[in-house]
């Protein structure tokens, strides 16, 4: 064998070597189209093991170098040196695609940067390594589809000539001459040679008609001397037989077939289902054979996925050895309660135990007292849904009340046929009773605030005006249930809502493959989903979260979308956004479509190709590059405080306000469009119309949405107001918002303002964003007023300032970011 030259690395050099040397390994060494050169795989493969490591490390790194972008855009051909990459490692590691050689990750990668350029997409090296990269997919069928559906390589015959053989290996016939017929009429070149390639596959397909119609006629030679016999009669003589041993044809396969399959060669470059990865021996236990198992289904355990009902309590307590319940502790002690019998316990199960004590209590209430007494009224004694939950508020919030007032009630009135008042109360919800309104609002502690009303009403609760305020924590997992139990067949009539009791189970797939800030996967079967009849190629991690993330996803036409997925599923997001196209048609994002199985929920919505006023602010803070302007940020403050107050205007409150949660969109515009920026993430957001009207909140916030050295015991419309002023102090200054106390009992930013800035306008905006205790809030009067001011500014200003150009030339800055990042 003689050798080849190679201009791939160091290691390797011309000259002649015998076949011998290379023998041995023969097995190990996949084959190449255009052969190996047998001096270049002796020199490979005797080196020592971690030399020939070091060396292979020293010049992928320069290979590496010359992909930098920066080097890559003064090229006249950029995909060279990609291609000389490949042709290294082609050489370098002869055992092909495996983790040490990242033979995938390269064809990944030149796939993927070049899939977009128009010049590229009908380029025949380029085409080349997208067929190398089909061989190693699970369903090249989809590679195919794709490539067809960006337009990938329609103009070469190549494209028509392997997608029709592997059609043809499919026994698809029709589809395969279709693609034959479809390439000669786009005239792809070379033409000649698809047309020879059709001629064959007409001669092909009729040979192969020949062969199966001979075969029904029968056996044309016997050698027992019998005479001529059909096929079917043949079969009949051994009709005896019970069991008819399969035997394989051994007749060679067709040129054909032989073709399709150095195309379509799969190696196992990502680990599978179905697919047992090597382990150790230690601690493994061998299948017992010999038993037949039953076909009986099983007996179903029952699984608490919720922890609704917790089964084991752990006791800890100090200088003691700590303690393990294996039953649910908390039946018999209650928070905040005395120790319950077994018969309560089983009368409380049975939802008769509080029923019972409330009759009780009653009788003994009708007792006159010489103290001044509350009268409620009967016709206006608030009624509860059924809710899908039993909950019931405790003892010791009845005797909070009850010292409070410290008087009793003189009348109770209970309907029997309705729930009765405290059966239908969740633990969702504290009645603080005051007579003035509340001082400066802090975040909440994990004081227990008991339970007092269920806001899940058919009619909010109206408390007399000036005397109490309703506490509710509303990020519950329950309490959004109870709220949705009685929306679930208003949202079924919607046409992007679809709900299947089926799993998916493809969200830990999902997060153990694209992981946050990596370059895109794309064709990965393992990637794909299908929904009613609609293929989504999951390629990128936009934003990750404990239970749920979100994903760039392209559709089988080409087309972007974001699909956010979360398990366990839950609608409420669905529903907020919902919500808001009825309430505010136009204003918000919208659904595309919703998806709910039994196991996770996959919210489909328009992908914004700028990203996140986060990434703005990032990119724009790097050394060398472009700057935000003073008046960029009153541009696109107008359009926070627009989004926002329309938001309260409708009564629904964002909750978690961020940068990260404000998406792009840039259009350049001759004069303002107001329409570049758009609010996402409502997974905790609230409806206020499902709420009480003195309704307050009380739970933990995400930061970013109070000030960090301050604490609110409950909160309305404040973290939005509170995440509005980081944001916007965010892009005028680069870092997050530190405020500073005055004697006034106000508060305000750290920073000083140049004296050049509108002073006077971000001193308002601050003043009323981070001062909201003495302001009516309610419809979104403080930021209506902010945001016709800033939008008065930029109406003024646009031409003056060049607002035009900066968004253009923002615009073409983070357009080229994500060429660069390979989105």
């Amino acid at each position: 064998m003689s050798s080849r030259g190679n201009s791939g690395g160091s290691i390797i050099s011309g000259s002649s070597t015998e076949f011998s040397r290379i023998e041995a390994d023969k097995e190990n060494i996949q084959p190449l189209k255009q052969g190996r050169s047998a001096n270049n795989l002796v020199k490979a493969l005797s080196l020592n093991k971690e030399t020939r490591k070091e060396i292979l490390a020293r010049e992928r790194d320069q290979f590496e170098a010359s992909l930098d972008p920066a080097q890559l855009e003064d090229l006249d051909d950029p995909l060279e040196p990609y291609l000389k990459y490949l042709d290294w490692i082609h050489t370098h590691y002869p055992s092909g695609a495996n983790t040490e050689s990242g033979l995938i990750q390269l064809l990944e990668r030149i796939t993927h940067d070049f899939k977009d350029d128009d010049y590229y997409k009908n380029e025949v090296r380029y085409f080349k390594v997208w067929l190398e990269y089909v061989k190693f997919s699970d369903n090249p069928r989809d590679i195919f589809h794709y490539l067809y559906k960006k337009k990938i390589g329609l103009s070469l015959s190549l494209l028509y000539e392997s997608f029709a053989n592997f059609m043809e290996f499919e026994q698809d016939f029709k589809k395969a001459e279709e693609l034959y017929q479809a390439g000669i009429d786009a005239k792809a070149r070379p033409l000649n040679r698809l047309i020879r390639a059709y001629e064959n596959f007409k001669i092909r397909r009729a040979q192969s008609s020949q062969v199966q119609k001979r075969q029904g006629l029968g056996v044309l030679h016997n050698p027992s001397g019998g005479g001529l016999e059909t096929v079917a009669k043949r079969g009949s003589l051994h009709s005896s037989k019970t069991f008819a041993v399969y035997n394989d044809s051994e007749s060679k396969p067709s040129s054909a077939s032989e073709g399709i399959w150095q195309h379509l060669d799969t190696i196992d470059n990502s680990r599978k289902e179905n697919v047992i990865r090597p382990a150790s021996w230690s601690g493994e236990k061998l299948i017992q054979q010999g038993v037949l198992k039953s076909n009986e289904p099983k007996f179903e355990v029952f699984r608490d996925s919720e922890l609704r009902f917790p089964v084991t309590k752990i006791i800890h307590n100090p200088g003691k050895r700590t303690e393990k319940f294996d039953f649910n502790l908390d039946l018999l002690y209650s928070d905040g309660e005395d120790e319950r019998s077994l018969m309560e316990v089983l009368l409380l199960s049975r939802g008769v135990y509080y029923l019972a004590k409330k009759r009780k209590s009653e009788r003994t209430l009708e007792t006159p007292s010489k103290k001044h007494t509350l009268s409620v009224d009967a016709e206006n004694e608030t009624k509860l849904l059924n809710s899908p939950t039993l909950t019931f508020y405790s003892r010791q919030s009845m005797k909070e009340v009850l010292q409070m007032l410290n008087q009793p009630l003189k009348e109770t009135k209970v309907n029997d046929e309705e729930p009765p008042l405290d059966e239908g109360l969740s633990e969702f919800i504290t009645e603080t009773i005051t007579n003035h309104p509340p001082a400066t609002p802090k975040k909440s502690t994990n004081e227990d605030t008991g339970a007092m009303s269920s806001p899940f009403l058919e009619e909010p609760i109206h408390s007399e005006p000036g005397n109490s305020d309703v506490l509710i924590n509303p990020f519950d997992n329950n309490l959004q249930k109870n709220l949705l139990y009685k929306q679930s067949s208003h949202l079924s009539k919607y046409e992007d809502y679809h709900q299947s009791t089926s799993k998916r189970d493809k969200f830990n797939t999902l997060k153990s493959l694209l992981k946050p800030h990596a370059a895109p996967i794309m064709g990965s079967r393992q990637l794909m989903l299908e929904f009613r009849g609609e293929t989504f190629c999951f390629t990128k991690q936009l934003g990750n979260l404990d239970k749920a993330g979100t994903y760039l996803s392209e559709k089988s036409d080409g087309t972007a979308a974001a699909i956010k997925v979360r398990s366990p599923p839950i609608d409420w997001e669905y529903y907020i956004l919902k919500q808001l196209e009825v309430r505010a048609p136009g204003n918000f994002i919208r659904v595309i479509d919703f998806y709910k199985f039994e196991d996770e929920s996959y919210l489909i919505l328009p992908y914004m190709k700028h990203g996140t006023l986060l990434d703005l602010i990032q990119l724009t803070s790097q050394p060398k590059s472009i700057k935000l302007e003073e008046s960029m940020v009153i541009y696109v403050t107008a359009q926070l405080l627009k989004q926002t107050y329309i938001l309260h205007s409708i009564r629904i409150v964002h909750a978690n306000l961020k940068a990260e949660n404000c998406i792009l969109n840039l259009t350049p515009n001759t004069k303002p469009g107001y329409h570049d920026l758009k609010l996402i993430d409502f997974e905790n957001s609230i409806d206020l119309s499902l709420f009480p009207e003195n309704v307050r909140f009380s739970a933990q916030l995400s930061a970013g949405t109070y000030p960090p050295d301050e604490t609110w015991n409950s909160w309305r419309h404040e973290p939005d107001y509170y995440g509005l002023a980081n944001i916007v102090h965010m892009l005028l200054f680069g870092k997050a918002l530190g405020v500073l106390k005055t004697s006034s009992n106000n508060y305000k930013i750290r920073e000083n303002m140049p004296s050049y800035w509108q002073r006077e306008l971000w001193s308002e905006l601050f003043k009323i964003l981070l001062n909201t205790q003495n302001l009516e809030c309610e419809q979104g009067a403080p930021l209506k007023l902010l945001a016709t001011k800033f939008e008065n500014w930029v109406n003024l200003n646009w031409s003056s300032c060049g607002l035009a150009k900066q968004i253009a030339k923002i615009t073409d800055f983070m357009d080229d970011q994500r060429k660069r990042n390979k989105i």
